[in-house]
């Protein structure tokens, strides 16, 4: 699996070092709008919510580098994973109108396939063998790790990857910011995911 996450870094061309992503965002559109656990109705979940919230974090970092023409400031890399080809889609094109920015992400996903028609991953009407769960355990633990890299995090609460992403990446140190769009989720509990009352969420910027 680690050769496999090195090579998906060099293909999505994840960068290290400076370019590395700064910002990671869990971009769920797909499935998770359907869901009839969390209260999704009437929260902060276009697309265009999660690009303002990297826009404001992406000038917070810039303002706190020192450039100049000699070293000058590069585009704040943010890397994301989401299980909806149209949220990619306005993602590229926020990409393009926004210089600032640095847009990470695999260009097509099996989970993105699978949430298409509005069917929730873990329920997919496949087979238990069939080669595609496990193509989808892959993408799940890669995009974790890739989310694990930056230390800005925006995301669902509901979201169990984002509850692990939130968990782990305080529980490093490497994580300094974990933004929630569904913070009126914050409170609920669900017993098949790690608890979130606990976890340092922050609303949303302005």
């Amino acid at each position: 699996m680690q050769d496999r996450l090195v090579a998906v870094k060099r293909e999505i061309d994840y960068g290290t070092g400076r370019r590395a992503p700064r910002i990671a965002m869990h971009l769920r559109y797909g499935d998770k709008q359907r869901d009839e656990g969390s209260q999704q109705s009437g929260v902060l979940s276009e697309p265009s919510d999660y690009f303002r919230q990297a826009e404001f974090i992406a000038e917070q970092i810039l303002s706190s580098e020192e450039c100049s023409d000699r070293a000058p400031c590069l585009p704040v890399g943010v890397f994301i994973a989401t299980d909806s080809a149209e949220a990619l889609a306005q993602a590229m094109k926020w990409n393009e109108s926004t210089p600032s920015i640095r847009l990470v992400t695999a260009l097509a996903t099996a989970s993105q396939n699978v949430a298409a028609n509005g069917t929730h991953v873990a329920f997919a009407p496949m087979e238990e063998d069939d080669p595609r769960w496990y193509q989808l355990a892959e993408e799940t633990v890669i995009d974790i790790n890739l989310l694990l890299g930056p230390d800005h995090f925006v995301g669902l609460c509901m979201s169990q990857i984002a509850r692990l992403v939130v968990s782990i990446g305080f529980a490093r140190g490497t994580l300094k910011e974990a933004i929630v769009m569904d913070y009126i989720n914050v409170d609920l509990e669900d017993r098949w995911k790690l608890s979130s009352q606990y976890m340092p969420w922050r609303r949303p910027h302005g």
